[in-house]
């Protein structure tokens, strides 16, 4: 699990993520994209925004599964 903050804002300040089910970082200057597995909304998918860039999560990541 890593613990990473939500830029949404709307209900919860962290959110914590099992590494085993993220599928995809994608960043850009605004934003951090998470998609992670699980049951989609409709037809979106799961994604999770954060507001730590793409390369602190995929450190973050990393530093998790070494752990293991």
């Amino acid at each position: 699990m890593i613990k990473l903050t939500d830029s949404t804002g709307h209900y919860r300040t962290f959110i914590y993520v099992n590494v085993d089910h993220i599928h995809f970082v994608f960043g850009n200057s605004e934003k951090t994209t998470i998609r992670i597995s699980g049951p989609a909304d409709g037809n979106e998918e799961n994604c999770i925004f954060v507001r730590e860039d793409a390369e602190t999560v995929v450190k973050l990541i990393n530093e998790a599964r070494r752990a293991r």
